[in-house]
């Protein structure tokens, strides 16, 4: 009688067969690039088409994510549009926020901040999101906190240029929060108006209505 082969390698229980890795939740960096993805595509159309026109499928494909994805990580559709608005606005407002405020008479202060300003008014990104957050936000309030998130910081930036114009003035803040939101009347407001009616081209010398403006303002300021 032959006896058994008997192998003397490792028994099956201690080399078992090593099984693919169970999907799991993706990686850092592989986390991050999903989600710019999907705001940037969310962003382009949403610019492009409008919130109404803009659907999540679509969103989904041109991210190369499920809409299962898209769903579970920002929720409802008018959600997404609130981080794209909201990431818009700190793009627009960090930059701002983090400049140094520019050595020059007090013309020269106020008249580089209101051409920063307005020339953010203008970009056709800011006032198709503008337009869109402004008809919506009666029907989704984090719409409208975010806006007036991004008008207090706005007028904080005027605020400022406004004290290291004149640092021993004894104005309340409300009185300095009155004064900036009459210099972006002057200034910023026409030209964010003008843009939003796609009348941006009405003004024969935009340059010169924006040295005027500021001009009237120190006059009444300083």
């Amino acid at each position: 009688m032959k006896g058994k082969m008997v192998s003397n390698g490792p028994k099956s229980d201690d080399n078992p067969v090593r099984k693919s890795p169970r999907p799991g939740r993706p990686s850092l960096k592989e986390a991050e690039r999903i989600s710019r993805a999907v705001l940037n595509e969310a962003r382009s159309l949403f610019i492009a088409n409008g919130y109404d026109r803009t659907s999540m499928d679509e969103i989904a494909a041109r991210s190369g994510v499920s809409k299962r994805t898209i769903y579970s990580r920002y929720g409802s559709k008018a959600d997404l549009l609130s981080l794209v608005a909201q990431q818009l606005g700190d793009t627009t407002m960090s930059a701002l926020e983090a400049a140094e405020i520019p050595r020059g008479t007090p013309f020269e202060v106020m008249y580089a901040l209101a051409g920063q300003l307005t020339a953010f008014a203008s970009d056709k990104d800011i006032v198709a999101m503008e337009r869109m957050t402004m008809d919506m936000a009666r029907s989704f309030p984090e719409l409208w906190d975010l806006r007036r998130s991004q008008s207090r910081r706005t007028v904080d930036v005027v605020v400022r240029r406004l004290v290291h114009l004149r640092p021993d003035a004894d104005e309340t803040p409300q009185e300095l929060e009155r004064d900036a939101l009459v210099f972006l009347s002057m200034t910023v407001v026409p030209t964010l108006h003008r843009s939003m009616m796609n009348h941006g081209a009405e003004l024969a010398d935009p340059d010169a209505f924006l040295v005027r403006a500021v001009e009237i303002f120190l006059e009444g300021f300083l």
